[in-house]
């Protein structure tokens, strides 16, 4: 996904704003993929969470980031 944005959120970071949104988009999708019973997703998204993330209790990785 690509976006073009123009931030005027004055004393809030803009990478805040732009991770809450990802936050409640992605618990959206879990939430859908949930009531979908979509266990074969799921279970991907959960598999990808790594150790130290499921430490802090992280269930699902809904995004990732690729490194190019």
């Amino acid at each position: 996904m690509h976006l073009l944005v123009h931030y005027t959120g004055g004393d809030r970071d803009l990478n805040l704003e732009i991770g809450s949104g990802k936050r409640f988009i992605a618990y959206d999708i879990v939430k859908k993929l949930k009531e979908q019973q979509r266990v074969d997703i799921l279970l991907q998204l959960s598999n990808a969470v790594k150790a130290k993330n499921k430490s802090r209790g992280k269930k699902h990785e809904v995004w990732k980031i690729l490194l190019m």
